[in-house]
């Protein structure tokens, strides 16, 4: 395993393949504000009881079409974050959903 070694003479095993550093903070927070508004209008976790993929992909797309044409009265980018971060759940949890 590599090692991260530091000028203090310090040292400590380095995380293969992950880098939070490169992720853009302000962007999670937006998808964190995302999540509180859905656990206001849905409780909380409501998500991971499973929601077909059409409906899914059909939410994320509006948000998407709604951003392509300007409109940023909503974090349209963060709520189809949500549908991305649901949809790898539902595979992950092999909730299958047809509706």
């Amino acid at each position: 395993m590599d090692k991260e070694k530091f000028s203090t003479g310090a040292e400590r095993n380095s995380i293969p393949n992950v880098r939070y550093d490169l992720i853009y903070w302000p962007f999670i927070d937006e998808l964190a504000e995302v999540m509180a508004e859905g656990a206001l209008s849905h409780g909380d976790r409501n998500w991971e009881q499973g929601m077909s993929q059409d409906s899914v992909i059909n939410h994320m797309m509006n948000h998407y079409r709604l951003w392509r044409e300007g409109d940023r009265t909503e974090p349209h980018l963060a709520k189809m974050a949500f549908g991305l971060m649901a949809l790898h759940y539902y595979e992950e949890k092999q909730i299958y959903i047809e509706e």
